[in-house]
């Protein structure tokens, strides 16, 4: 593995899409134990401190998909991802507040997280085992949304599936993914298609609930008394998240439970972000929480 990613640090991630048909080992780990795989990896890239195709170290090329692996293992840990690989083989993984960090494409933003399905593969893999037939399950598959009225312009609206190689020639080692791109707010977005699955996941990246008060419906959606919606928000300092704690704990009237609280984020861009308004350094995705409504609040809420 170190020598694949060593290879992956000194070409584009186009290349390692190319590459599809490679044996890998994906020996990813919880991200808060010590000695994991992705740990591992993370390291690895910051020793480097290659680029993959743009002209920023690879910490910040590779912060927010990290930062997505490292959420789906913590949460996952601690029984709050709601699924296991063994019956549903979909993924879904909505970034709330997304813009043109996240892609100006389907081909970049399915270069930018496609180690999500990766590790979605590996997991489903690991559920199965060695003796099951490719043919008993569907092939893993994630769905990555993309929401925000930041989206760039050029891929508004836009739907797109690809498939992702992940590993071996077996279709269930084929990973698909399908990428949408709205740039609805979320909350708007929901009420317009109330069919919408649920995802697993939500994600805001840097998303300065405090300065923002757009945010307040949508974090009352997602955080719904009962949703069971793990919210992943991550900040440019840990002020800034902080702040935003304080936001959602004055403006969501749900009983809310912190899966882990406003702390340093392992996978944080060690690339400083410029600002004219704040003496303090800065970081993309420097500080991380997660927080959500899981069934058992509203369990306790009705006996009340």
């Amino acid at each position: 593995l170190d020598e694949e990613w060593g290879s992956v640090l000194s070409c584009s991630l186009v290349g390692l899409l190319a590459r599809g048909g490679m044996q890998r080992e994906l020996p990813y780990g919880n991200p808060a134990g010590g000695g994991s795989g992705l740990d591992e990896e993370w390291a690895t890239a910051t020793r480097e401190g290659s680029d993959l195709g743009s002209d920023a170290p690879a910490t910040r090329s590779l912060s927010r998909v990290f930062t997505v692996l490292g959420a789906l293992e913590k949460c996952r840990a601690a029984g709050a991802l709601r699924l296991d690989g063994s019956s549903d083989r979909v993924l879904r993984v909505h970034i709330l507040g997304a813009d043109l960090e996240e892609g100006v494409s389907p081909q970049a933003t399915a270069r930018l997280f496609g180690r999500v399905v990766d590790w979605w593969v590996a997991t489903c893999s690991a559920v199965d085992g060695p003796q099951e037939s490719p043919s008993t399950h569907s092939p893993p598959a994630v769905h990555l949304l993309l929401c925000g009225p930041n989206i760039p312009r050029e891929v508004q609206g836009i739907e797109s599936s690809m498939c992702h190689p992940a590993g071996t020639e077996t279709d269930l080692q084929t990973g698909n993914l399908r990428i949408r791109y709205s740039s609805e707010l979320y909350h708007d977005l929901v009420h317009i298609q109330p069919d919408m699955p649920q995802p697993h996941l939500a994600v805001c990246f840097n998303a300065g609930l405090w300065g923002y008060k757009d945010w307040i419906p949508t974090l009352q959606h997602v955080l719904e008394l009962g949703r069971s919606l793990p919210l992943v928000i991550t900040a440019y300092s840990s002020s800034e998240a902080e702040e935003d704690e304080q936001v959602l704990r004055e403006e969501v009237p749900s009983e809310l439970t912190w899966l882990w609280d406003p702390c340093e984020n392992p996978f944080r861009s060690t690339v400083p972000r410029q600002s004219l308004t704040s003496k303090i350094p800065m970081h993309e995705n420097h500080s991380w929480q997660c927080v959500w409504s899981p069934h058992h609040a509203l369990q306790h809420h009705q006996a009340a």
